[in-house]
């Protein structure tokens, strides 16, 4: 590694580290005012809090280490044309596209950290937030006081109520379907009692073909179901709580039993395509940067950096959109945004060169 590309990799890492502690340290601030009146109204011990904003630093880190490569450097490029240190090299001999390696070395480290990032830390801290958010806050996880639903294959059922402590459900209909989704038996029962894969069904209605007329009566039913009393009051995870194995192992669950993973399989297509963007930007910012008119300063290139990752942020946001609605394919989705921008790096490398 030439002394240049030594100098520009150290301050690429000084004004990275600068810029993701900025860049954090105002999200979470922001988080922290959004959500305190909610900790306050839960009772939610200080300590508790305090862990929670700290367990969502790695995910909101993720999340802007992109902007960070792509602003650190417009700054350093920025910074060495206001000291003149680019009209310095270039009169020794060196091209302004030589100063681009650094950079997009810089940009292949900061991907694969992201990747790496995004598998092991994120979503075990991920989770936790989340469980303290929705279970511990929000009391989403309560199923004591709502009435939840589950689905396996052939099978939607409904509880309205669950009592852990005693694996009793109470007021349960279960609706049993065949292959092109046409019901065919109904069981409503006033309560049961939740033993591994067995429910106990008490004064149990149960009905074929949704028609009331055949029906029989049961004081004590047992049903077999591939559903433990456990599941009944487990969160769902959240893309964001799992890893790629983790992530492909839910969606062929849900898929094998007969329903469509439309959203995880697009959020699987981005956990891929995501790390790729520090890489794309980290070039396009430090061609774009690099070709600026003499006397642009480092403002210049801020704005044009926060107006870069803004626009990327629109179109993979709307991508995803689409992608969630059925209207896009995962991979289509997850990578468009990607292909847009390596495009427009690879044109702005071009006339650099």
């Amino acid at each position: 590694m030439t002394i240049i590309s030594k100098y520009i990799a150290r301050a690429l890492f000084k004004n990275l580290l600068t810029i993701l502690f900025a860049v954090v340290v105002i999200y979470v601030a922001v988080d922290f005012f959004e959500k305190i009146d909610d900790f306050m109204a839960a009772k939610i011990p200080l300590l508790t809090v305090g862990w929670f904003f700290l367990l969502r630093i790695p995910f909101v880190a993720a999340q802007v280490l992109p902007v960070g490569v792509l602003l650190s450097a417009m700054v350093v490029i920025g910074l060495m044309a206001k000291h003149n240190e680019i009209i310095a090299y270039a009169s020794g001999g060196g091209s302004s596209f030589s100063l681009l390696k650094p950079i997009a070395v810089m940009g292949v480290i900061a991907s694969l950290f992201l990747f790496a990032f995004n598998e092991i830390i994120v979503p075990a801290t991920a989770a936790e937030a989340n469980r303290i958010w929705y279970d511990d806050v929000r009391h989403e996880g309560d199923v004591g006081t709502k009435t939840t639903w589950f689905h396996r294959k052939g099978l939607i059922g409904r509880v309205d109520k669950y009592i852990p402590e005693t694996h009793t459900a109470r007021d349960i209909t279960l609706n049993y379907y065949d292959a092109s989704f046409k019901l065919i038996k109904r069981i409503d029962a006033e309560d049961a009692t939740i033993s591994g894969n067995v429910w106990t069904l008490r004064n149990a209605m149960e009905s074929f073909g949704g028609r009331a007329s055949e029906t029989r009566q049961h004081k004590e039913l047992k049903v077999e179901m591939n559903f433990t009393a456990d599941q009944l009051h487990e969160r769902v995870k959240r893309s964001d709580e799992m890893s790629l194995v983790q992530l492909k192992e839910h969606i062929h669950k849900i898929e094998s039993e007969g329903y469509k993973a439309v959203r995880f399989r697009v959020d699987l297509a981005s956990k891929i395509s995501f790390p790729l963007v520090c890489l794309i930007m980290s070039v396009l910012g430090g061609a774009m940067a690099l070709r600026g008119k003499k006397g642009e300063g480092m403002a210049v290139n801020i704005v044009m950096g926060m107006g870069l990752a803004f626009a990327y942020w629109v179109v993979h946001s709307l991508c995803l959109s689409l992608g969630y609605a059925g209207m896009y394919s995962p991979i289509f989705s997850a990578w468009t945004a990607n292909t847009v921008f390596a495009v427009l790096a690879a044109v702005f490398v071009y006339e650099l060169a």
